[in-house]
């Protein structure tokens, strides 16, 4: 079989993954090649790449979830390579390598153990230091994603602060906030749905030691960002469903949650 490199670089964009683009051609192996520490985390599993690096900002906004689910890379690759000391190459700005960690944040949420201690620790996000977490970050999506590749059942754990987060992008017009920061309100979000008060505190304070925010702009308007949440590209028939999470390492997938109490998680963003 022939075999094709898919190799990810950094952006500045503030609507995508930095580091996460792919060429995929279908029925054609691959190897994974991240390039900046986010890549290394996120698409560590060769899968689910963003090829909507391709897609100009103004075709992005005008792409529904749905349509932009279509032009996701789905193969699994044959490796995952990232390359000592690679990382430390890829000069990223420090808003985009703390937008990065919330990927990181997220894997030890739902991994729990070690990782979590690891990751609920770290004071500052030096990449030359954080070897152990990108290896314990893909390891886990790997094994998640292997285990799920149609994205049937125990995947959709990685969708974890996901459903508020997406929200916030589009209410804002994919402008206002990096991938990774409206991913870290979503997880306020989450745990606040969890009825996990005190692990959102602490989370809360893993993203402002990194300088990410907790608080929602005031200019994306509430009721944008729960028309939003409606529109979610996961929603079944039944509604849509969230990834909950009570204690590090036990995530629940496919919750339905009493909207008045997702309103008030969302509006909790803005105080």
């Amino acid at each position: 079989m022939r075999r094709r490199t898919w190799v990810s670089w950094t952006s500045r964009s503030h609507w995508h993954r930095p580091g996460c683009a792919s060429f995929p051609i279908e029925g054609l192996a691959g190897n994974a090649v991240p390039a900046a520490w986010c890549a290394s985390v996120a698409a560590a599993a060769a899968s689910l790449l963003a090829t909507r690096a391709l897609v100009s900002r103004r075709l992005r906004v005008w792409l529904t979830p749905w349509l932009l689910s279509l032009i996701y890379a789905v193969a699994l690759g044959v490796t995952v390579r990232v390359l000592p000391g690679g990382l430390t190459r890829v000069a990223l700005p420090e808003g985009e390598l703390a937008a990065g960690f919330v990927e990181a944040l997220k894997t030890g949420l739902l991994a729990g153990g070690e990782l979590w201690e690891r990751v609920r620790t770290l004071e500052s996000l030096d990449p030359a230091d954080l070897d152990d977490v990108v290896f314990a970050c893909a390891r886990y999506k790997c094994e998640v994603v292997a285990a799920d590749e149609r994205d049937a059942g125990l995947r959709q754990v990685l969708n974890l602060g996901h459903t508020v987060g997406h929200a916030i992008e589009a209410a804002s017009g994919y402008e206002r906030y990096r991938h990774g920061e409206a991913i870290g309100l979503g997880l306020l979000a989450a745990l606040r749905l969890s009825d996990a008060p005190e692990l959102r505190t602490e989370v809360e304070t893993i993203l402002e030691r990194h300088g990410l925010p907790v608080v929602l702009d005031p200019a994306v308007g509430v009721e944008e960002t729960l028309a939003a949440l409606q529109r979610d590209k996961k929603r079944t028939a039944a509604g849509v469903g969230f990834v909950l999470l009570a204690e590090p390492g036990a995530p629940r997938t496919g919750q339905l949650v009493d909207p008045a109490k997702v309103e008030a998680a969302v509006k909790e963003l803005y105080q």
